[in-house]
Order: C-alpha cells, then sequence, then structure tokens
C-alpha cells in the first residue's frame, strides 16, 4: 500500500480510532498542513466521528 508514496510520507500507526484522529488533528493545526487518517470501515468511522466531534 505504501510503496509508490513519495520518500518524505510519514505513515504513523495509532491503535483505537480516536488517537490517531487527535494525531491527525494536533499535526494539522500545529504545522498548517494536510493529515491523512486510514481507517477500517463503518466501526472506525463511527469512533473516528466522535473524535472530530469533541
Amino acid at each position: 500500500m505504501l510503496q509508490d508514496f513519495p520518500a518524505d510520507f510519514r505513515y504513523l500507526l495509532g491503535l483505537q480510532e480516536m488517537v490517531p484522529v487527535g494525531m491527525a488533528d494536533a499535526f494539522a493545526q500545529i504545522t498548517g498542513r494536510p493529515a491523512l487518517v486510514n481507517l477500517h470501515t463503518a466501526p472506525g468511522r463511527g469512533n473516528a466521528q466522535g473524535a472530530l466531534y469533541n
């Protein structure tokens, strides 16, 4: 999956959905650069939406 990404791309693994969403949110706010969170289907999106709401 990550084979063709640019050399400066960083993939960080986080457990549960709320932690990676918080990490991506903090990164985006501090650096002003976009962040991407890769989630599992429905359960992952549901948990991540709670983090976004908070």
